[in-house]
């Protein structure tokens, strides 16, 4: 939007159109702004100009009517309806009656959007229906009593979502790689294939269901589609399925699997990351980045809506999809089986699940892991080994032929794909030098699920748990800190670890240990987390928006200071315990040392986190190995015993 001051105030003789009966018109009131689209502008652009003033309220003709997106605050906006006006003597003047402008401080025009009431409302009423499940839950003797932990954890989802999208007007974020998806998709559903696509296939063929159902005729409309599809259903399911997940695989209690998810939701909502360039004319300049992330109140989830909206899902992106894809392939894969059409279809849907995010490939040491285990009973016969690689090799294969066809039509070679068009594209891969920032950056804005989460995995009692939280962070972790394009967002790349960072917090045995160090533990834990920040010499940014109540930066130093006094003498405080039961209270004594060293060293200097990393990494390693040496010696045992 430009600035009032340019805005040139048109005298439109609206009194002397001639209105036809039969035409549609709009009632424009006056002081109404009217706008125009900038010269190559698409309905999704957001680049409008102001071109005229109303001087009174009339009903003009309207010569057609769409949706389009404007920017409400950066990076998100809402989809309005535009109403293009016939007036004699202008060309494509537009009338957005669903928006109101108002004079920003600066001078520019601010669009504003009423809240949907309706959508608050709804959302409160799920919020309280889902504390009712929860309390009959607690309440209740029936043995279906556990259906109303996840029937809770939908409406808490459903809930938040429905009243935070009503009060922030069902805004989005703003349209961008959704865009190329979409032509991607009409494209290989009209069957043309001369033109280069931006994208690999696994996401256009996976909406192209939506796209056929709904006869989709138009990028907006696609997106309006696929995002209430994606908040309304595929998240909730993908909290269904992480709920069943972990409490079947993870072999946890179904109330330590709903804390998993109640904890995500509540960390969704207050856990704020935030980032930016310490010189604002240099973008994706690794070394430009600063961040810093700290809970806060709920005047932060208004200001850093870009944040929410992704959590949310209200975009038309592949990033819930993919993790969707992926918990449904290991749920099935953990099954024990020894049939190698199984196995082949099972390769099948990991080739797809690469086809949609590429990055996904760095899931194939815990895939091989996991089917190394539910395939043991192949590999009483060594030929297996053989028949396996083949078949899995084969399976990938089948899924990626068409791609690698493709490429070969489009961009000369089998192994150019589409990725090649970008500036950061994943086929530019990891670069060395920008490790130190992509370390930094990813660290300092996702603290609490890396610290906390860390420290947890390494005093977990079950190796095989171990083993499969090692294969299933690291390897995607230690790409992404060294992908020059990791720097667009704090959590998108990691989202699929997320789960497990807090599934290792909830799985802590210090919450199972006596109530005295139970409480201590909670007290080192929460204050910490609650009251710190990632970095403190991040001046912009205060837990609980104290930076308002007009706390500097060196008062908060002070305060995670006086915290961290008190973390370490709740932690001397428990030499009474030590002395009364040392050899169950060692490891959670052990734990709330490493937590709180590298918490509170780590944000002076967040390389000090690189100690936590890579101790995590090497113990998560031993475990891994000692897994598949127990499995192979399973099977040579069975062997052995048949002969």
């Amino acid at each position: 939007m430009v600035s009032v001051k340019k805005c040139l105030l048109v005298p439109i003789l609206l009194s002397l159109l001639s209105i036809l009966s039969a035409a549609e018109t709009v009632f424009v009131p006056q002081n109404s702004l009217l706008f125009k689209s900038k010269k190559g502008a698409d309905v999704l652009s957001s680049s409008w100009d102001i071109q005229a003033l109303t001087n009174q309220d009339s009903a003009i003709e309207i010569i057609k009517k769409e949706k389009v997106f404007l920017n409400l605050n950066p990076g998100t906006g809402i989809f309005t309806d535009a109403y293009y006006l016939k007036i004699p003597g202008t060309d494509g003047l537009c009338y957005f009656p669903e928006v109101r402008f108002r004079k920003g401080m600066d001078g520019s025009i601010i669009p504003r959007v009423d809240k949907i009431d309706s959508l608050m409302f709804l959302g409160i009423f799920l919020i309280v229906i889902g504390l009712a499940a929860l309390v009959a839950f607690f309440h209740s003797k029936s043995e279906k009593k556990y259906y109303l932990l996840p029937a809770a954890l939908l409406l808490f989802f459903w809930g938040y979502a429905s009243w935070y999208v009503g009060y922030m007007s069902n805004s989005i974020i703003a349209p961008s790689d959704e865009l190329f998806y979409y032509d991607v998709a009409t494209k290989l559903l009209a069957f043309d294939f001369a033109s280069k696509y931006r994208y690999l296939l696994g996401f256009p063929i996976f909406i192209s269901p939506v796209i056929l159902l709904f006869q989709v005729q138009s990028s907006a409309e696609f997106i309006r589609i696929f995002m209430n599809f994606q908040t309304v259903i595929l998240i909730p399911g993908l909290f269904l399925l992480l709920y069943r997940f972990f409490y079947k695989k993870f072999g946890i209690s179904r109330m330590q699997s709903f804390c998993i998810q109640v904890l995500w939701l509540l960390l969704m909502v207050f856990y704020m990351p935030t980032y930016g360039g310490i010189d604002p004319s240099l973008s994706y300049v690794p070394s430009n980045y600063a961040s810093n992330a700290n809970f806060s109140c709920s005047g932060s989830i208004f200001y850093f809506s870009f944040f929410q909206f992704t959590w949310l899902g209200r975009n038309a992106l592949s990033d819930y999809a993919a993790v969707f894809l992926l918990m449904v392939l290991l749920y099935v894969s953990m099954q024990k089986s020894s049939s190698l059409i199984r196995f082949f279809v099972l390769s099948m849907g990991f080739g797809f699940l690469c086809l949609v995010r590429i990055n996904y490939i760095f899931f194939a040491p815990l895939l091989a892991f996991v089917f190394f285990d539910a395939f043991s009973e192949l590999w009483k016969d060594k030929r297996n080994y053989l028949y396996a690689a083949l078949c899995g090799i084969a399976g990938v294969m089948v899924v990626w032929i068409w791609q690698l066809i493709l490429n070969k039509i489009q961009f000369g070679s089998p192994f150019i794909g589409p990725y090649s068009t970008h500036k950061y594209g994943p086929d530019q891969g990891f670069a060395w030098n920008v490790i130190p920032y992509g370390f930094k950056y990813l660290c300092q804005t996702n603290y609490v699920y890396l610290i906390f989460g860390l420290s947890s995995f390494i005093f977990l009692p079950d190796r095989r748990i171990r083993a499969l939280l090692t294969l299933w962070i690291f390897p995607l972790f230690l790409f992404f800190i060294g992908f020059p394009g990791v720097f667009q967002h704090p959590f998108r790349f990691i989202l699929p670890l997320i789960p497990l960072l807090i599934a290792a917090m909830v799985m802590n045995p210090v919450w199972q240990a006596a109530w005295p160090v139970r409480i201590k533990a909670a007290l080192v834990v929460f204050s910490s987390c609650l009251l710190c920040k990632s970095n403190i010499f991040f001046t912009h940014f205060q837990p609980w928006n104290l930076g308002k109540f007009g706390l500097s930066n060196l008062d908060v130093m002070v305060i995670q200071g006086l915290v961290c006094l008190f973390c370490c003498a709740v932690i001397v405080s428990m030499r009474k315990d030590l002395r009364t039961d040392y050899a169950n209270t060692i490891r959670h004594f052990r734990f709330l040392i490493v937590f709180t060293s590298v918490f509170f060293l780590g944000s002076v200097c967040i390389y000090i986190t690189g100690l936590l990393v890579l101790a995590a990494l090497i113990y998560g390693l031993r475990d891994t190995f000692a897994e598949i040496r127990q499995i192979w010696g399973r099977s040579t045992v069975q062997v052995t015993a048949r002969r």
